[in-house]
Order: C-alpha cells, then sequence, then structure tokens
C-alpha cells in the first residue's frame, strides 16, 4: 500500500493472515482492512436481484473492478450505502452464527465508514490484496 499514514481496522482481517483481504479506505487517512471471507458472504447477502453499475454487487458479481485493479475507485459512495443495507442474513443462512455476527458488525461498521466519507466529501478506494 502506497499510504504511510493510512491506518486501518484490522478487526475483520485479525487471525485470517495470509488469506486474502479486501482494503476499504480513505486515503490517506483511514479504513477497513477485511477478510475477503467476510466480504464476499456480507455482499452475497446484500443481493437482491439487481444490481447497479456503480456500486460495490457489480464487480463482485463480475469479478472485476476492485478485482483486477490494483486501486479501485468506488463510483458511487451512495449506491454502495444501498446495496449495504439492503443486506438479509437469511441469505447466507449456510454459514454458522459465528460467522453470522461477525458480518452483521461487519455491515454496521462498513455503513458507518462510508456515510462518514460520503458526509466529508472523501473518495473511497478499495483494494485486493
Amino acid at each position: 500500500m502506497k499510504y504511510e499514514t493510512l491506518q486501518l481496522n484490522e478487526k475483520y482481517y485479525d487471525g485470517f493472515d495470509p488469506e486474502p483481504e479486501i482494503n476499504i479506505y480513505c486515503a490517506p487517512d483511514d479504513g477497513l482492512k477485511i477478510w475477503e471471507g467476510y466480504f464476499y458472504a456480507m455482499l452475497s447477502g446484500c443481493y437482491q436481484g439487481y444490481r447497479s453499475e456503480d456500486g460495490l454487487l457489480s464487480p463482485h458479481c463480475h469479478v472485476d473492478g476492485y478485482y483486477d485493479e490494483e486501486e479501485w475507485l468506488l463510483p458511487s459512495i451512495e449506491t454502495a450505502i444501498h446495496e449495504i443495507k439492503a443486506y438479509d442474513p437469511e441469505k447466507i443462512e449456510m454459514y454458522g452464527s459465528l460467522m453470522q455476527e461477525s458480518i452483521k458488525s461487519l455491515q454496521k461498521d462498513l455503513l458507518q465508514f462510508l456515510e462518514k466519507a460520503q458526509k466529508e466529501g472523501k473518495k473511497v478506494y478499495i483494494q485486493r490484496v
């Protein structure tokens, strides 16, 4: 990562190293480091049969965007917020209760992060490592 001052909250990655990670951040400030398994499961629970091309679900479904760019700019924070608010835990009931609790907590923290970034007019970047 090229931002020396960037502070990532690793709450959702602790214990998963060397598994793939998703970094969501407002450079050069702060962000979240997330185990890809949590991120994938959360987005799977957000899918409602439609998706916008400028949110998180399109690159998730097409395996592009943050999958193939070193630093991907989230086109619309507003769309991403809408998609994450649509999270339905019943869509991922195949996961155990501990994982579901972690994903629900991730949803809350990610929404707070995105809403703060939107309010402050910041750009949000996503990086898959």
